[in-house]
């Protein structure tokens, strides 16, 4: 056996120990054995070095063979939203059935003014050179536009004579046709002389009509201001600034597009009449076709990035398009111009994704001089540049290693993993300054063996260490890779894998470098050129000074321990965690795929002046249905699209077919849509009539038909899919679209069931709002799984249950203080931060699990641990934290959304990290910090003992003096406890120490039991409990006027003397309670209504037209009042959803026990929960209807009445019956304090009952609601319970309490849902007093121009009679 292998054997058997408890002793076996490989390793490394740098370069050239299948993925449907969602199958079903064949390109100028003449003719000269671009194929404008017939007014007008007496069979001939006026001006033919019933597609026959529309010019489709002018240089030249602003302010639609031109102005500014007179942008956008012909049939090659098919006609004309914008002449004067072509996204995306790569050139420049300046020393020989970049080399290679085999698997490359080289550099430097640390840390004894040997013994202290960190972190993200949102899953396994090679190739490639360089320096070869030898070569003292190490030996291990630090420390940690937690309550979750385009490229420009100038008016979305018999379900087609509109708190506009068609075929085939039901061909005849009518030829792309639609055919192809369009409101965060979205999907699938077939929404946004969704509960779960791996994994390797939790503690500190300073730095929730607030939690173990294991390793009193721990890992610890920070510190500078979120959630990381690890950390551990290893010798290994005098030389002169004192000291054993020692400490034959006191002879002085701990410990508790406190203080009682305050409504609760009115009726129980404030409202009678009133008699025109006047205000006045009811609504459905639980759960409580009505004749009592307001439709009238029929069918009722309105219905005929009335209620918001006085004053008024219930209207839908009784149960009834004594402890008072509070509970949660039925059917009944206001309007309109015509003709015929009469006369 050779010397190196006798001095393995020796060391191995020095590292063998045992412990007293199963958990000790089963962590001694398992760091035994992992010491005793590590030590293993390091020998056979440092003996064969090339081998393992040769086979670590072989396996990362292997690995890179699987780059050959990289994929790069920016589509947002394959980024961020679960695969399993709707949304995802939605719109891969609709790509293959119902694909879009539009794609837009835009571009808009921005000026102070742009209703210029020079803006306007600069605008024409860039029209003309969109118009005359070819691609490189040769392609221009008109081969790829969409293109669509130009219709004129007069076309149709002139071509109106030629309808009488032509057959629909006879043949057309063009020869015979007057084709003059086809280009005239419109000013031809007065709009006066128009038949507005006249409809081409109806009154021409079939033929003519389909001759016309197959002879027309086809033009392409653009939404350009410039169309008012059509074009013509010659026209626009001559145009002064007033010109233009009153042909706005006249021409309002395009008679080609039928856009109003107002909706291209951004920012328009209007004078005192309200007419346009400046616009400060003008939008231009321009349609182009897709052609699926020319498409291959792997789609996915052809879809630019976006996820929409396209083909290459279109790539190739949109590359030309963006190329000449981007060199196209400035504007004239301020003026400037953005533009985007539909391909814009894919392509900045495309080359995003790999971009940035100088910034991870100079990060990785920055920590090379950085690792330079830290590992090596300031003179020629021990300067280690080679072997700095060897340990880049190496996360190079973990860099080839996880882009390889991801990519051989057939994992995605996406826009997030740009951080990943970022985050591998900071992981490898980490593992290297702890490897080199280890080194330095050796004694003049161990630095006199064999290098493999002392290669070995600092791989046996380094290996567990980078094994620790490097297994959290690898756990943490393969928790990750379980998250359903594809982006943050195929970063966390290119992480895994890039984490796991790093480990690799730190314990590999870079050893056997060290071992290399070490060779280097002890032959005295120079550090730049090693060929060169420096004879007789001596360091200088000066340059083996390394400062930081002296500054966490001498300065912070000596003052970070006194008490005036540490209770600094404490106070400090104690302010950032309340004063972040209040961030991360205010946190914002928010998501917007657009932020990953780098703000610095036109297109994210564009989208800037777009949201500025054009602001969101409500995002589109469509239903689709999917039907081979749309015919016979028409009914449920209409039910839909009127459930869709009534939905008016999330739905503002819907545009949909159906109600066009309906009125077609009323008006023009006699349809009645109450009694008639239409046949098969019936539909199909008049559907195709309709789709080719002025009105309804806009509809013809919101169907699937199996075969073309034809002109000439009689009736319509069978329908395959059909859809209708709507507008949601402008929402102002996932708290309002994510309910919406929810609604319209739960809509859908309601009627898909109704329909037999499928029903789905879809928009463009939900690709947004499903990410919304997911991802708060993605974070919180993977966090919190995370969190519970890294706790197993720590407490595998460091063995102590108590050192893991303080060590959960410093993750959980950090990660709150990151959460709460990204509120603060303007940063939200999505998928970036996501991934970072992941990521952040391998990076904060590092540091507290370094500590942590350094701490269980030294010996003496806390005090003298945590300095040995702060003086011995704190410069690796340190240089770990620092080099990740200037890994990325030139991340400050970029201009993509995903560098910037990295950059900052480092930083706080880093900052965050270091200050819990290495200052917070180590004073929590000077006061309450686990025991050292127990290390005793066990019963039953036979590893050889050795004595105090054996191991005396090797002690240090502290440990010599704590022997002595100690008689009574056990006979020390060898110990595989780690410990690091400083350069300048005489110590054991082991960086591992190998001497191990006893429980007696180790002074573990309570710390906890001296006075400034536990004022330190109570100062930092204290403020932490007070930060809690006031946050919930704030959330609890936030905007809310609170009536009363207590505990329970055992309590006596104080009233004021205005709470309780008493009123003088014949009972002598029945009260006020009026829950009313000091303010007093005044209401007057409209007076002139009233005298309208009153007017009876003849219709005259005055009479209609103030009767007119009248029912148009009161329109007005229930729009308006839909508007408020809506508003309210939704904050009340808001609010009932937190208030279910105090209801369901006091239901349940009785059902359990099996609570039943008390047996006597105490009577009945009551509870109608209604309001003081009206205008809601039968809301009071169905809860004063059941009280009704109950009052008859047992007199002895008591009924309590909440609201003024059910007190007016029943005050008449059973007064008597009334023992309490709760006014001004539904003005505002009920409080569960209201409920509190409501039922404190039920129980104050002594009323007795056998049986109780109360009534209420529980809100179904926003059209429905169900009046329903909830039973109430005395005091007795409940303590008679057959199963009440099932639950301990229930004494008289218990209950009594119990009752109480289930009272308040009871009436909070039907107060709340009444009060939603009231404004759901509030809105309601304003809309259909709206429409009918409408309606009537219709008639009286009519009414009054049938009565004019009559007196106009009634006065003609006067004046001719009269002048006849005069001529006969005459």
């Amino acid at each position: 056996m050779g010397e190196i292998d006798l001095e393995y054997e020796c060391h191995k058997q020095s590292t063998s120990t045992s412990t007293k408890s199963c958990v000790n002793r089963a962590s001694f076996i398992f760091m035994a054995n992992f010491e005793n490989f590590f030590l293993r390793w390091g020998i056979t490394v440092a003996k064969n070095p090339w081998t393992y740098i040769v086979a670590s370069v072989v396996i990362a050239a292997t690995c890179s063979i699987g780059l050959l299948n990289f994929t790069a993925e920016n589509r947002p449907t394959k980024l961020w939203i679960p695969q399993d969602s709707g949304f995802v199958q939605n719109s891969e079903w609709l790509q293959e059935n119902f694909p879009n064949e539009i794609r837009l390109q835009s571009w808009v100028v921005v000026d102070d003014n742009v209703l210029r003449p020079e803006v306007l003719l600069w605008m024409l000269e860039l029209h003309d050179n969109i118009t005359a671009v070819s691609s490189a194929s040769g392609y221009q404008w008109r081969d790829v536009c969409f293109k669509v017939p130009v219709v004129t007014e007069q076309q149709t007008n002139q071509r109106r004579k030629r309808q009488l007496n032509i057959s629909e069979n006879d043949p057309f001939d063009f020869e015979d046709f007057n084709f003059d006026g086809f280009d005239a001006n419109f000013e031809e033919m007065p709009s006066s002389s128009i038949d507005p019933d006249f409809e081409p597609a109806i009154d021409l026959p079939t033929g003519i009509f389909c001759d016309i529309v197959e002879g027309l010019e086809e033009a392409c489709l653009e939404n350009n201001i410039l169309d008012i002018w059509n074009y013509k240089k010659e026209v626009i030249s001559k145009l002064s600034r007033e010109d233009i602003i009153n042909t706005i302010n006249t021409v309002q639609k395009s008679n080609l597009t039928r856009v109003q031109y107002s909706s291209l102005l951004g920012q328009p500014r209007f004078n005192e009449t309200g007419h346009i007179v400046s616009a400060g942008s003008l939008l231009v956008q321009l349609f182009s076709r897709v052609n699926y012909s020319l498409i291959a049939n792997d789609v996915t090659d052809n879809d630019a990035g976006t996820g929409e098919v396209v083909d290459p006609i279109n790539l190739e004309w949109e590359k030309a398009f963006v190329n000449l914008l981007h060199n196209f002449t400035s504007p004239p004067n301020s003026s400037k111009l953005y533009y985007m072509a539909a391909r814009s996204f894919g392509d900045i995306s495309s080359a995003t994704i790999l971009g940035d790569v100088r910034l991870l050139a100079a990060g990785i420049c920055v920590v090379f001089i950085y690792v330079q300046l830290m590992l090596g020393k300031f003179n020629l020989v021990e300067q280690r540049a080679f072997l700095s970049l060897t340990g880049i080399a190496s996360v190079a290679m973990a860099i080839v290693v996880s882009y390889g085999l991801c990519s051989a698997f057939g994992v995605f490359y996406g826009p997030v993993h740009s951080i990943l080289p970022f985050l591998l550099l900071g992981i490898g430097i980490d593992d290297m300054f702890v490897i080199v640390q280890c080194w330095s840390n050796l004694n003049k004894e161990e630095m006199k063996r064999s290098l493999p040997v002392r290669i070995g013994i600092t791989m046996k202290h380094a290996g567990v260490s980078i094994t620790i960190t490097s297994v959290t972190d690898f756990a943490a993200f393969a928790v990750g890779a379980t998250t359903v949102l594809p982006s943050l899953r195929s970063f966390c396994i290119y992480s895994a894998v890039g984490i796991l090679a790093t480990y690799v190739f730190q314990a590999s490639f870079f050893v056997a470098w060290l071992t290399l360089d070490q060779k280097r320096i002890e032959s005295h070869r120079d550090g730049m050129i090693p060929c060169f030898v420096h004879r007789n070569w001596k360091p200088s003292s000066l340059s083996r000074i390394e400062p930081l190490q002296l500054f966490f030996s001498r300065f912070l291990a000596k003052y970070l321990f006194k008490w005036p630090a540490k209770v600094f420390i404490l106070v400090l940690a104690a302010f950032l965690f309340g004063i972040n937690t209040w961030g991360s309550v205010l946190m914002r979750q928010e998501f917007n795929p657009l932020w990953f385009i780098p703000t610095s490229t036109y297109l994210s420009q564009y989208f800037s002046v777009i949201e500025s100038h054009f602001p969101d008016n409500g995002q589109m979305a469509s239903i689709y249905i999917q039907t081979t018999n749309l015919s016979s379900n028409l009914d449920r087609l209409d039910a839909l699209i009127d459930t869709v509109r009534n939905e008016t708190n999330i739905v503002s506009q819907v545009d949909d077919w159906f109600g066009g068609f309906k009125e077609f075929t009323a008006k023009r085939h006699a349809i009645d849509w109450m009694n008639q039901n239409m046949t098969d061909e019936q539909f199909s005849t008049y559907l195709k009539n309709y789709l080719f009518t002025q009105k309804g030829a806009k509809f013809r792309r919101n169907f699937k038909f199996e075969d073309p639609l034809q002109c000439r055919s009689a009736i319509a192809p069978p329908i395959s899919i059909t859809n209708f369009d709507f507008v949601f409101r402008p929402f102002s965060g996932r708290e309002e679209h994510i309910p919406a979205m929810r609604r319209i999907k739960d809509i859908a699938e309601d009627f898909s069931q109704q329909f037999g077939s499928q029903v789905f929404a879809s928009a463009r946004i939900f690709s947004s709002w499903e990410t919304d969704e997911v991802i708060m509960e993605e974070l919180y779960r993977n966090l919190a799984i995370a969190m519970v791996c890294v706790f197993i994994t720590t407490f595998i390797l460091i063995a102590n249950l108590f050192a893991c939790v303080l060590v959960l503690l410093c993750v959980v500190l950090t990660l709150v203080c990151v959460n709460g300073t990204m509120h603060f730095w303007g940063l939200t929730i999505d998928t970036v931060s996501c991934i970072n607030l992941v990521l952040a939690i391998g990076l904060c173990v590092d540091y507290a699990a370094h500590v942590a294991h350094t701490f269980m390793t030294k010996t003496g009193t806390r005090n003298e641990r945590a300095a040995a721990t702060v003086s011995s890992i704190g410069p690796a610890v340190f240089h770990g934290g620092f080099s990740t920070f200037l890994a990325f510190i030139f991340l400050a500078n970029s201009d993509s959304h995903v560098f910037i979120t990295f950059f900052k959630i480092f930083v706080l990381v880093v900052a965050y990290g270091l200050f819990h690890g290495l200052l917070f950390f180590p004073v929590i551990l000077s006061l309450i910090g686990p025991p050292p290893f127990d290390l005793d010798r066990p019963p039953n290994l036979e590893d050889k003992a050795v004595t105090a005098e054996e191991l005396e030389p090797q002690l240090t002169h502290r440990e010599k003096q704590t022997t002595e004192r100690r008689g009574n000291t056990k006979p020390m054993l060898i110990s595989t406890s780690a410990v690091f020692h400083n350069n300048n400490e005489t110590n054991s034959s082991s960086v591992w120490n190998l001497a191990h006191y006893s429980t007696i002879g180790v002074d573990h002085r309570d710390h906890l039991s001296s006075g400034p701990t536990l004022l330190a410990i109570t100062i930092f508790v204290g403020f932490t409990l007070s930060g809690l406190f006031l946050l919930w203080r704030r959330y609890r009682y936030a905007n809310r006027e609170v009536i009363c305050h207590y505990t329970t409504l055992n309590q006596e609760v104080t009233l004021s003397a205005n709470d309780i009115l008493s009123v003088e009726t014949t009972d002598d129980h029945e009260f006020h309670l009026d829950m009313s404030d000091d303010t007093s409202a005044s209401s007057s009678d409209d007076e002139e209504l009233l005298r309208s009133q009153q007017v009876r008699g003849m219709a005259t025109l005055k009479m209609i037209s103030i009767r007119l006047k009248s029912v148009k205000n009161i329109q007005k006045i229930t729009q308006s009042m839909k508007m408020v009811s809506a508003a309210k609504y939704t904050k009340a459905e808001r609010e009932l959803k937190l208030a279910r639980p105090y209801g369901i759960g006091a239901q349940e409580f009785y059902k359990k026990a099996e609570v039943k009505d008390e047996e006597g004749e105490k009577g009945q009592l009551i509870i109608a929960v209604s309001s003081d307001r009206g205008l809601c439709g039968a809301v009071h009238s169905s809860i004063g209807r059941i009280v009704k029929t109950d009052i008859a069918a047992n007199p002895n009722t008591k009924v309590v009445i909440v609201g003024d309105k059910v007190r007016n219905i029943l005050q008449r005929l059973y007064a008597k019956n009334i023992a309490m009335v709760v006014t001004e209620v539904g003005r505002k918001p009920a409080v569960f304090g209201d409920a509190a006085l409501v039922a404190q004053s039920i129980i104050n008024s002594g009323i007795e009952f056998s049986k109780g219930k109360i009534l209420f209207n529980a809100f179904r839908t926003v059209v429905s609601f169900r009046t329903t009784e909830m039973p109430l149960y005395s005091q007795n009834a409940v303590a008679n319970a057959s199963k009440l004594p099932v639950y301990d402890s229930l004494d008289s008072d218990v209950i009594q309490s119990y009752t109480e509070f289930s009272l308040a509970s009871l009436l909070f949660y039907s107060m709340k849902e009444n009060a939603t039925s009231e404004q759901s059917s509030r809105m309601t009944a304003m809309d259909n007093a709206s429409k009918n206001a409408g309606e009537m309007i219709d008639k009286l309109t009519m009414t009054f121009n049938r009565t004019r015509q009559a007196v106009i003709t009634r006065e003609l015929i006067e004046i001719i009679s009269g002048a006849a009469a005069l001529e006969t006369k005459n």
